[in-house]
Parts: C-alpha cells; sequence; structure tokens
C-alpha cells in the first residue's frame, strides 16, 4: 500500500493510526532497517533508531533517511508484550515537505518491492 506523511524541517508530523498508538501505555518507534552482517547476532536484522522530537513524541526525525531505505515502524505496548505491531516502509519519494513510502508486511516484501 503506498500512502504520503507530510514532513516540516524533516520530521514526520503526519501519522497513520494502524502503525502507532498515542496512549501513554504504548512506546511508537521508527527505524532504518538494513541486514545484520555480524555472525553472532541474535537478530537477522540491523535497526538504526530514527530520532523522536523532544518538544512532542508526534514526531521522528528523518535528515538520514534517502529514497531507497527500509523503514520498520509500529508500536508496543508497555505491559502486555504480544500486544505489538510492526510493519516495513519503502521509501520511494522524498521531498522537503513530503515522504512517500510503500508499506508491506515483512521485511522480504519490502525489499523486493
Amino acid at each position: 500500500m503506498k500512502t504520503s506523511f507530510e514532513l516540516e524541517n524533516n520530521w514526520m508530523v503526519e501519522w497513520d493510526d494502524e502503525i502507532w498508538q498515542f496512549s501513554k501505555n504504548y512506546t511508537n518507534y521508527l527505524a532504518i532497517v538494513t541486514p545484520n552482517t555480524d555472525a553472532n547476532a541474535k537478530s537477522p536484522l540491523k535497526y538504526d533508531w530514527l530520532p523522536l522530537s523532544k518538544e512532542s513524541d508526534l514526531a521522528f526525525g528523518l535528515a538520514r533517511v534517502k529514497v531507497g531505505d527500509i523503514l520498520a515502524g509500529g508500536h508496543k505496548h508497555a505491559f502486555n508484550k504480544n500486544h505489538r505491531k510492526q510493519v516495513f516502509m519503502r521509501v520511494v519519494a522524498k521531498t522537503d515537505d513530503l515522504i512517500t513510502v510503500l508499506i508491506e508486511d515483512t521485511y522480504r516484501q519490502a525489499n523486493n518491492a
């Protein structure tokens, strides 16, 4: 599913309510994902976490994001570890005020899109 998010000074200011939850019981995240080259790593993917705005918990810094990057975004519940959502997004276009991504369920789907 292709979608766009509004940017202000490389900060994401528009949200998808299916991906991120805004409640004190949830933690939202967004990261650049790459394959892990470390043979001893526990995860096959390496997460480079994007900064969260200090003024508001509703903005992620996207200055390092380039076209072609794969992002992992979602939320997790503070008390119930089974309640979480994660999607993978391939960046297809980025301008000064808009980022366009292709949303997939798995890293492999996003990598092959």
